[in-house]
């Protein structure tokens, strides 16, 4: 994949949107310059709405609403004693804001510690992207195997949907102790309404998750 497709696919641009956006909160209190700090605020601005991170819609408006009267104010020349603390109380709100949402999603960057029993071979469940959407070229569970020495049984199938993930799930054994999940791609593609789809995903799981088996999901 492109690096700068991939940059902005993987939610990165948070990041560097919310930097440039604190720098831009900085600069606001110089004179000069103006035309270039509004540049990077809406640059940063638009960074940070192409990572798309999952916020509640109603955090997403205020959010929204907090930068416009920031920008608005830092935009204007009052210089009355009211004026200034509502320059200085928007850009507070802003940086918290900024701050804040920065700091919960990069929570869920850290990859997690996996731990439990030991097991010789792995169990993939998915759709197309895991069962080889090209003859010529091997599957990623293939080119795993191979490549690491670790036993993979396959059985995902193209095409499939979070739904028929149960029929993959059905071929479990006990001494299947991790399981890999890959799919739901095919319902965002055919439209599958997301309680249909977070029904599935839950019932799925529900299937999968067993004691003493370790479940690893993309």
């Amino acid at each position: 994949m492109n690096p700068v497709a991939l940059y902005f696919a993987s939610g990165e641009s948070l990041y560097l949107g919310a930097a440039l956006l604190i720098l831009a909160m900085v600069a606001s209190r110089l004179k000069r310059g103006r035309l270039l700090r509004n540049v990077a605020a809406w640059l940063g601005l638009a960074m940070m709405v192409m990572a798309c991170p999952p916020f509640l819609a109603v955090i997403d408006l205020i959010f929204f609403a907090a930068f416009l009267l920031w920008f608005i104010v830092s935009n204007r020349g009052g210089s009355t004693p009211a004026w200034l603390r509502l320059r200085q109380g928007s850009t507070v709100v802003l940086m918290v804001f900024l701050l804040a949402l920065t700091a919960f999603e990069f929570s869920h960057r850290s990859m997690p510690v996996i731990t439990g029993k030991p097991s010789d071979h792995l169990v993939v469940i998915g759709d197309s992207i895991s069962s080889g959407i090209d003859s010529r070229i091997p599957p990623w569970p293939l080119v795993l195997e191979q490549t690491s020495g670790v036993s993979v049984r396959n059985l995902a199938r193209p095409g499939a949907l979070v739904r028929e993930g149960l029929t993959m799930a059905e071929k479990l054994t006990p001494n299947d102790r991790l399981v890999l999940i890959q799919i739901g791609g095919n319902d965002l593609l055919m439209g599958v309404p997301s309680s249909e789809f977070g029904q599935g995903l839950d019932a799925l799981l529900s299937k999968v998750a067993t004691p003493g088996r370790i479940v690893v999901m993309f």
